[in-house]
C-alpha cells in the first residue's frame, strides 16, 4: 500500500519491464450540495491529484463511491470532471448498482 489517506487508499502494482500501476479506492463525501461538502470534496480530490504528482510515470486506475452522476450539475460533479480533464481521465458510469463507477486513463504512452 502506497497511501492511506483519509478516504482514500491505494496500491503500487510493479510491473517488471513495464509501466507500474497505482490502483486506488475513494469515497467520497455525500453530495449535499453544503459549503462544508464541497470543500471536503475538494480536499478529497486534492488527495487524489497528490497521489498522482507523486508517482509520475505510472499509469492509474480509481475505483469507488464518488456520489455524483456524470450528468448531474453539481459543484462536486464540475470538480471530479476538471480533475478527469487535467489528468486525461475517463469516467465511466455504470449502468447497474451492483457496478462502481470507475475512473481510468484514456492515454496511456509506451
Amino acid at each position: 500500500m502506497i497511501t492511506a489517506i483519509y478516504k482514500t487508499s491505494a496500491v503500487l502494482c510493479t510491473n517488471k519491464n513495464r509501466q507500474n500501476i497505482v490502483m486506488c479506492s475513494g469515497y467520497m463525501p455525500y453530495n449535499d450540495r453544503s459549503v462544508d461538502q464541497v470543500v471536503e470534496y475538494e480536499s478529497t480530490i486534492g488527495s487524489l491529484q497528490a497521489l498522482i504528482d507523486s508517482n509520475t510515470g505510472c499509469l492509474f486506475v480509481f475505483g469507488g463511491d464518488f456520489n455524483v452522476t456524470r450528468d448531474s450539475n453539481t459543484t462536486a460533479t464540475q470538480i471530479l470532471w476538471r480533475f478527469c480533464n487535467y489528468n486525461n481521465l475517463l469516467w465511466l458510469e455504470s449502468k447497474s448498482d451492483e457496478i462502481l463507477s470507475i475512473m481510468m486513463p484514456i492515454y496511456i504512452s509506451h
